[in-house]
């Protein structure tokens, strides 16, 4: 199964997975509505995902976007390195004016244009502004030297934020709370705008394991460009993971 072609984010059995395993979430079971021959076709499709996706390599730094980043891909359930399985993640290319090349992005293309003939503007924020007008948790998703970006409309009033960790050649997507469709596109571009400047290639998305996002998400993100890979922490990091599962002999 491991030595067949890599399964694409927009293939029919990804989408076959992701549904398969948002029942199994939902109920706990795997019984569906349609029969058992259709669970054996979700999980068969399961199996293919975990096995086909392609694997990046991850080495965060010290820096504190290197330690968030770090964090969430360590987390783990059960044992099991939840974050790595399956996460969504942004190819940035040099410029945005490649990133919004050819036909795939003509759908971005109009959404961010229509957002700036209705005023729709960004910009950085400092830390905290205007997140309470968004009902977000800053606790949970912010981290030391994190970026934040706004949406505002013609009036100035917010329509979107975004935190981002920045580390190197990697950041990592916290939060994109949003009033409005085209002030969410406009927004994501203009982050890109800025991660392709500042030298970063890749944007993970923190909770955005593919396989459990819902249909929404899954539209937008596929829009935007984003593919669902398998990430592996770096070798450093590999090994001091497995010290830290080691448990510690007892005390004489």
């Amino acid at each position: 199964m491991a030595g067949g072609p890599h399964v694409a984010y927009r293939d029919e059995t990804f989408d076959a997975a992701n549904g398969f395993v948002r029942r199994l979430r939902r109920r706990g079971r795997p019984a569906e509505p349609r029969g058992r021959r259709s669970g054996a076709r979700g999980a068969w499709s399961l199996a293919l995902v975990l096995a086909r996706l392609p694997h990046l390599t991850l080495t965060p730094s010290t820096s504190p976007g290197g330690r968030a980043i770090a964090d969430y891909l360590r987390s783990r359930r059960y044992g099991v390195p939840v974050n790595r399985l399956a996460q969504t993640v942004l190819p940035i290319p040099p410029t945005v004016e490649d990133y919004l090349r050819g036909r795939r992005r003509q759908a971005v293309r109009t959404n961010i244009r229509r957002a700036r003939e209705a005023g729709v503007t960004c910009r950085p924020l400092r830390i905290g502004d205007e997140c309470a007008l968004l009902g977000v948790p800053v606790e949970l998703i912010s981290h030391p030297g994190d970026a934040w970006w706004g949406a505002f409309d013609a009036r100035g009033r917010t329509l979107a934020l975004a935190i981002v960790s920045l580390d190197g050649e990697w950041a990592m997507l916290n939060a994109l709370k949003s009033r409005s469709h085209l002030a969410r596109y406009l927004l994501h571009t203009e982050i890109v705008s800025f991660l392709a400047a500042s030298g970063v290639r890749r944007l993970l998305v923190n909770g955005g394991a593919g396989l459990v996002l819902d249909d929404g998400l899954r539209y937008f993100q596929r829009r935007l460009g984003y593919e669902v890979v398998h990430v592996r922490l770096g070798r450093a990091y590999a090994a001091t993971e497995r010290r830290d599962r080691e448990v510690p002999p007892l005390a004489a």
